[in-house]
């Protein structure tokens, strides 16, 4: 069966062929049923074989016995758990054809991403980095955040993507979804290591609990310094207590021997601040 002829009666996308998408499991089948009520052609692969065949008898579209199988797609989407995404892009660009456009939804280096956005685009083929940052449960607080180099390819992505309910934001280049992916979470994690060690110092000192909860909740939301942040540069000019992006990276420049080693976010500071001929490759 062609993969463009799936769905009978439902719009493919616009490069003509139906959409392709790996990564059932968790927020993946989520996401999948949103693009099948949305009416388009759903191609899907997850490596439970059994869920893969629910969904597709669930939504009435093909359920791929393999990765090869969704290779006829012109749109793939990957959202396998965890940080899989690039082997198995990598596993089945071999059977893609030119003008292929595949959507990364998972967690990646950005400078990976990068690399395998070259890779694939001697083959003519598009990578669309595309992570979801935020709550994914809570679609209030979830967005997909994207980075790509081709802008006709995201034209053809972004119309598809929206059918998933959640909020687009466009982060720059390739790598640059991922990149700020880890910038958001860095931030987020700071806000959760700062207002848990305050809870435990009131709790320490003895104060009133209801009182230090809206006192931290209130310093969360704050209006003076958020106002500031969202008129500064976007290399921090003019919000005196930004991140100093280069002297963060240099504090860190023993961590260039061993780029791998070092978080995500550092590294990515380094890669970014560091002049090229300093680098070290990374793996």
């Amino acid at each position: 069966m062609d993969a463009s002829a799936i769905g009978s009666g439902m719009p493919a996308n616009a490069t003509g062929a139906a959409v392709g998408f790996d990564g059932l499991d968790g927020v993946g089948w989520a996401l999948a049923s949103s693009l099948a009520r949305a009416g388009h052609a759903l191609v899907v692969h997850d490596d439970d074989a059994a869920r893969a065949r629910a969904f597709a008898q669930e939504f009435q579209c093909r359920a791929a016995n393999d990765l090869a199988g969704l290779s006829a797609s012109g749109l793939l989407l990957f959202a396998p758990p965890g940080f899989a995404v690039r082997e198995r892009i990598a596993s089945v660009s071999q059977g893609l054809h030119a003008g292929a456009i595949v959507v990364d939804l998972g967690a990646a280096d950005p400078t990976l991403t990068r690399s395998l956005g070259a890779q694939l685009a001697q083959r003519g083929i598009v990578l669309i980095d595309a992570p979801l940052c935020g709550d994914a449960q809570d679609s209030a607080a979830a967005a997909i955040v994207h980075g790509c180099d081709d802008d006709s390819a995201l034209d053809v992505a972004l119309p598809v993507l929206r059918t998933l309910g959640l909020e687009l934001v466009a982060g720059g280049a390739l790598g640059c979804g991922q990149a700020l992916r880890l910038v958001e979470a860095h931030v987020h994690a700071d806000v959760l290591a700062a207002s848990a060690e305050a809870l435990l110092v009131g709790d320490r000192i003895g104060l009133a609990p209801a009182g230090l909860r809206a006192r931290i909740a209130a310093a969360i939301r704050r209006g003076a310094e958020r106002e500031a942040l969202e008129q500064a540069g976007s290399s921090g000019q003019g919000f005196a207590t930004g991140l100093a992006l280069g002297l963060f990276a240099q504090s860190r420049a023993g961590q260039l021997a061993a780029p791998a080693s070092a978080p995500g976010l550092t590294r990515l500071l380094i890669e970014f601040t560091t002049p090229a001929n300093d680098k070290e490759t990374v793996p």
